[in-house]
């Protein structure tokens, strides 16, 4: 398994002294959203472990409130540690009080096992009927 499914299933269970171990000092993250106005996202970057953390907290609290329930995850390795995933989930969005289906691409590289790059494009998330 990729490290990056292993961060993203260690998410799923609130696990974060498992992300910690999957994680590089110098981690870097960005969460951009394609066709999403509803909501800022500026604040959706880090540099670093640390920095990571505190956004984490962030999203715990306005995006992902009740947790999150992933529903599918497809992870194809690339070259030289880097990935390609597509990933889905249903989760409380906080935004419109209501559940939502999420689809994201996620670009990520890994080095020594552990996660030290991550890019997250999320497309429009679509109301739960």
């Amino acid at each position: 398994m990729a490290v990056v499914d292993e961060l993203l299933y260690a998410f799923e269970r609130g696990d974060v002294a498992k992300m910690d171990t999957l994680l590089s000092d110098d981690f870097n993250l960005r969460i951009e959203h394609y066709g999403d106005d509803e909501a800022d996202v500026s604040w959706q970057h880090s540099a670093n472990k640390m920095e990571f953390y505190i956004l984490l907290e962030r999203l715990s609290k306005e995006v992902f409130s009740k947790g999150t329930q992933i529903l599918s995850l497809e992870t194809t390795l690339l070259a030289d540690g880097w990935t390609l995933s597509k990933f889905k989930q249903k989760f409380f969005y906080a935004v419109r009080n209501r559940e939502v289906f999420g689809e994201t691409w996620i670009l990520a590289h890994e080095k020594d096992n552990r996660l030290d790059y991550f890019r997250e494009i999320a497309t429009p998330v679509v109301n739960v009927e």
